[in-house]
């Protein structure tokens, strides 16, 4: 019976391994200083923008905002600090899953949630020895998933969907070891029993354990770029590829900055350095791929390629008010969540897409503009 066991779980490893290994040569060689030119102006490239609030059924706002996922009928999961909580594609709430609404399913803290591969279920990474499986037809338990390695010595953050009801979960290090652990593999897959398959992606360096995997089109899931190495993965149908390179030259920050330089790992100073650091909030349609950077002094970058090409455009954040980030996407738009109202807006921004977003909803009341806002945004092709 053991041999019939490993058979399957050796040919989940055999399919990764070889996806890996067949695309090395033939990534995206992306250079985002070189190949990007800084736009000031959107007004020609939004084709639309849908905007309506979130509000849940006893009038509270939504309170930190973690992670959203795109269901295939329009409808989204809004990951935040109480549970996960699924409305319609205009924002009508419909249930809640998870730690705050259904406490007797004992998730405890939510880490992250991801969409099964066939899109029928969602994935919750809760306890560090589970994961828990809900229908996303009507929000229900279905199942609760034992991780079987009882020798593990990880944290695990976030997760993606692996074959045959199986995922990937993430860990940025061993617990109590901040430092770089020799041949650690950050990327763990198990089975939809909860054994572990595989390993995968080195760690190189220091990683920041926070919005790690990210949703795009087609129920893909981008893998960050790690400080020390500039390779991006993603889990597409289930399987892990080597997606891009994402190279800074000489202003991306030094392998174990965090570790050497003058301030000892002080985070505040990782993320001032005079450095671009880690590329985050991946993303992507049918037409663009995007991704947001920490540059110089914490300021934000906003980079985004026409899909398969190596020339794109990149705009300025706004370290003084509202931020506009894309969370997810599907083949059409991207989707952003404003966590505050109108009153946090400037009209002498110098993000472009937000001043254009607001242009766009016509710097209506802010009676009307209090709250949250979800964003529909489409770029023109």
């Amino acid at each position: 019976m053991k041999t019939l066991f490993l058979f399957p779980a050796m040919i989940w490893l055999l399919l990764n391994v070889m996806s890996v290994s067949a695309q090395e040569n033939h990534v995206r060689a992306l250079r985002p200083l070189e190949q990007c030119t800084l736009v000031t102006d959107m007004s020609d490239r939004i084709e639309s923008v849908e905007w309506f609030p979130l509000r849940f059924p006893d009038g509270s706002a939504l309170e930190y905002l973690r992670k959203m996922l795109v269901l295939p009928d329009g409808r989204f999961l809004i990951h935040h600090q109480k549970d996960v909580a699924c409305f319609d594609a205009k924002g009508k709430y419909l249930f809640s899953m998870g730690q705050a609404s259904t406490p007797e399913e004992g998730c405890g803290l939510i880490h992250d949630i991801c969409m099964s591969v066939d899109q029928k279920y969602m994935y919750m990474a809760g306890r560090d020895d589970v994961v828990l499986c809900f229908d996303l037809k009507d929000g229900k338990l279905v199942k609760k998933i034992f991780l079987k390695d009882s020798e593990r010595v990880y944290n695990y953050y976030d997760i993606a969907p692996s074959a045959e009801g199986g995922f990937f979960l993430y860990t940025p290090y061993e617990n109590d070891k901040e430092g770089v652990v020799e041949g650690q593999k950050m990327l763990v897959q198990f089975d939809s029993t909860g054994q572990e398959v595989g390993r995968f992606i080195m760690r190189p360096d220091y990683v920041l354990p926070g919005f790690m995997i990210s949703q795009a089109c087609g129920n893909q899931y981008f893998v960050r770029v790690q400080g020390g190495d500039n390779a991006g993965y993603r889990v597409k149908d289930g399987i892990l590829q080597k997606y891009c390179t994402i190279d800074f030259g000489t202003k991306g920050i030094p392998a174990l900055y965090m570790y050497t330089n003058e301030q000892g790992g002080n985070i505040q100073s990782y993320m001032r350095a005079d450095y671009f650091k880690m590329p985050i909030f991946f993303s992507e349609t049918a037409g663009y791929f995007y991704f947001c950077v920490c540059g110089p002094k914490a300021k934000e970058y906003y980079f985004q390629y026409p899909r398969g090409e190596e020339k794109g455009i990149y705009w300025e954040g706004d370290q003084n008010g509202m931020v506009i980030r894309f969370w997810a996407s599907d083949d059409e738009y991207f989707y952003a969540i404003t966590e505050y109202g109108l009153q946090d807006y400037d009209v002498r921004t110098v993000d472009p897409l937000l001043r254009e977003i607001m242009a766009r909803i016509g710097l209506v009341s802010k009676e009307k503009l209090k709250g949250s806002q979800f964003l529909k945004i489409k770029f023109k092709d």
